[in-house]
């Protein structure tokens, strides 16, 4: 029996506690407004009845970072699965490193049905959505990136926010994804 392939698919890539925690070696100070923004568009996906995909990162149990036997591996309040939402871990940066996750977006692109929309939000640009995006590529699974709702680790002194545009002058020039914002989805 063939698939139903959704229009639009809203992919949360490691939105848990291990960012948001101060003291954690992944905390990001300035992640509120692209959190904030995550939470319309997860509100937003389930009202339109989207596809809903959440993708949780872990480095294994006996790991410092993302360890599944630690509250930081745990989603933050409001962003667990529910219902009929898919849930997914990796055990690498990309999301496609989830078997899972590949099988089921292999099964989805090679059917005969248009392609979904595809719109990754979460953390961490400079690695996690990064992976995936080139990976995604590979596989000629088109995706869009939403700007407002992800963010990057600071790296060498550079602080997130400039860490983050320079990602998306990265996505932009290796024309990885298409990068859209919040409102131009909810509006």
């Amino acid at each position: 029996m063939p698939i139903a392939v959704p229009q639009n698919i809203l992919v949360l890539i490691d939105i848990q506690k291990e960012y948001v925690t101060p003291g954690r070696p992944f905390y990001l100070s300035g992640i509120e407004p692209s959190l904030e923004n995550s939470r319309q568009l997860l509100e937003f996906a389930r009202k339109n009845d989207w596809e809903r995909i959440h993708i949780q990162h872990s480095n294994g149990d006996a790991a410092e970072r993302f360890n599944p036997q630690t509250e930081y591996f745990d989603f933050v309040e409001g962003f667990n699965p529910i219902d009929s939402e898919k849930h997914f871990v990796k055990m690498d940066f990309s999301c496609y490193s989830s078997p899972e996750f590949s099988a089921y977006l292999s099964e989805l692109f090679t059917s005969e049905q248009p392609a979904p929309n595809i719109y990754l939000i979460g953390y961490n640009t400079v690695m996690c959505c990064l992976s995936t995006l080139e990976e995604a590529r590979r596989k000629k699974h088109k995706m869009h990136l939403v700007k407002d709702a992800t963010l990057a680790k600071a790296i060498a002194g550079v602080t997130e926010s400039d860490m983050h545009q320079i990602m998306l002058g990265v996505y932009a020039a290796k024309g990885l994804a298409s990068l859209v914002t919040t409102e131009e989805i909810i509006r």
